[in-house]
């Protein structure tokens, strides 16, 4: 019987799919993660029907007004968590990832054929694979690939206009309430449109003018309507609490101190956008069409803001991969030497890959071990708040003790006014005057706090209210401190649990898994360099 080439070409897109995927799932951090809060959320949705839209989930700003904006999201989490558990949100995860590249190199090699399309891949690859953790970004890869597909195939002829119209919206509204990086679809009809008026195609400034105004329509069908659709150009109004992954990438330094490797992942980063920066130089005969300076444009833009707000570092190594082959794509002489070159680096480079990307300690599907512990010690012992935590493990308490605890914070500076933010900077975990004021408002008798991502500042402060004699350690591993306040309510628990020398046993960390920095593969760096 023969096996006809659609049936071929089918198995071999899903193995490499499945290929794409293996590289991606990553034990989920859940104490430093906010998943906890989206599947919450979800929990939420399916039983009440409730779409969560206020700070609900704390104790100090409950009715605090929120656009939930990653709403879909969590209830798809919470649908595929409660059929297949943590791994299972690891295995859809990695094949979305999976997808999006398979996709993304898919586009490009119409450009230039498979060995440059998958060259430019793994050279980006540093950046798309940055982000492992399971969040609602993950649909924002897809959606951002499979717009620049559609837009592609109907610029070129092979999608009409009433078709490519209807996806788009369809793919907008669903975007609009999966992640707040939705504007990113407008934005990429809107580079077409630009094409189009540089080329003085009436025909085609209409239909993407259509197109656009459509996208931008379809993002009113939320929740909240306009104020949804705006939130992508309103969230960091207010914001005072410092977010790791919304800071600028040279900050990645920072928190890596004496990380060879981090240095050299952001040298990495200014290397490749200086590359494209410079391409004029070297690209004449591609910038021969003007229209094509709006890749250009694009390509610089993604990775300005990548240098701005380093959680949009994926959307950089994406487009850059489309960007690359654009470029080599217009220089068919170079092409069939870099295909000779590169059919030989290729396969080290993958083995490479796999190889690092297997040993890494990170790697595979389900929490890390012991993360539940914690929550398990505060119920069995019975302990109670008002909690005192941090922006890391606010997502934790309230997957794991909501409703019966509320959090002081949570990772979302949106859902909390610009005067509790404030409160909040001032170093409560650092000052003992902020932490005082803090407390006389809101009585804390626990003090959660995650041992994963602690500060030295943080650890002299703990440490300095333990020799207060008011505070007690009664809980410590590798994800977690719980401190209780010495008073007659927690006396037996502190009488069976306290520990001592505790300054012996609480490591400082110089960083933690917020930082859009994922070390298994910064090693790809050494190669291309």
């Amino acid at each position: 019987m023969k096996i006809k080439p659609g049936f071929k070409y089918f198995i071999l897109t899903f193995l490499v799919v499945i290929f794409l995927a293996l590289l991606v799932p990553r034990k989920i951090n859940i104490m430093v993660s906010d998943i906890g809060r989206h599947l919450k959320n979800g929990e939420i949705f399916v039983t009440t029907g409730k779409i969560v839209d206020t700070n609900y989930y704390s104790y100090t700003e409950p009715d605090f007004s929120v656009v939930n904006h990653h709403w879909l999201s969590g209830i798809i989490f919470y649908v595929i968590y409660s059929g297949f558990g943590f791994a299972g949100l690891n295995i859809i995860f990695s094949l979305v990832m999976g997808v999006s590249m398979f996709l993304i190199m898919y586009l490009s090699q119409n450009k230039t054929g498979w060995v440059v399309s998958l060259s430019c891949s793994l050279f980006m690859s540093i950046f798309i694979l940055s982000r492992l953790e399971v969040r609602p970004e993950v649909f924002s890869c897809l959606f951002f690939v499979l717009y620049l597909i559609i837009l592609n195939e109907f610029k070129s002829g092979k999608i009409s206009f009433k078709p490519t119209l209807i996806i788009l919206f369809i793919l907008q509204v669903f975007w609009t309430n999966l992640h707040i990086f939705f504007i990113l679809g407008p934005f990429l009809v809107g580079s077409y449109f630009l094409i189009a008026l540089i080329e003085r195609n009436s025909i085609c400034i209409r239909f993407y003018g259509y197109l656009l105004v459509v996208t931008v329509l379809a993002g009113i069908i939320n929740p909240w309507g306009i104020r949804g659709l705006l939130e992508p150009l309103l969230i960091f109004r207010g914001y005072e609490i410092k977010v790791v992954e919304n800071m600028t990438i040279f900050y990645s330094i920072v928190l890596h101190q004496g990380n060879i490797l981090a240095r050299d992942y952001l040298l990495f980063f200014i290397f490749t956008l200086l590359l494209g920066l410079f391409s004029p130089l070297f690209f004449k005969k591609f910038y021969l069409n003007k229209s094509n300076y709006v890749w250009y444009a694009v390509f610089i833009f993604f990775g300005l803001l990548t240098a701005r707000i380093m959680r949009f570092v994926s959307f950089y190594g994406f487009y850059g991969v489309y960007f690359f082959t654009l470029l080599l794509g217009s220089v068919p002489e170079f092409l069939v030497y870099f295909r000779k070159i590169f059919r030989f680096i290729l396969p080290l480079a993958i083995f490479t890959l796999f190889t690092f990307s297997f040993s890494s300690p990170e790697y595979g599907f389900g929490l890390l071990p012991n993360s539940e512990k914690a929550s398990e010690f505060y119920l069995s012992s019975n302990l109670t708040g008002p909690i005192l935590n941090n922006y890391d493990d606010g997502s934790y308490i309230i997957f794991y003790l909501f409703p019966g605890e509320k959090v002081f914070v949570d990772g979302r500076p949106e859902a909390y006014s610009s005067e509790f933010q404030t409160a909040y900077s001032t170093r409560v975990f650092e000052d003992t005057k902020a932490f005082e004021n803090q407390n006389t408002r809101y009585s804390f008798n626990t003090i959660f706090l995650p041992s994963s991502s602690l500060n030295s500042q943080t650890r002299e402060f703990v440490l300095r209210l333990i020799k207060t004699g008011i505070w007690k350690p009664v809980y410590l591993d590798e994800h977690a401190l719980i401190l209780l306040k010495n008073n007659a309510a927690n006396l037996s628990v502190i009488s069976k649990y306290q520990i001592p020398n505790l300054s012996e046993k609480l490591i400082v960390t110089k960083h933690n898994d917020r930082t859009g920095i994922s070390s298994p593969w910064l090693f790809l760096i050494k190669i291309f360099s």
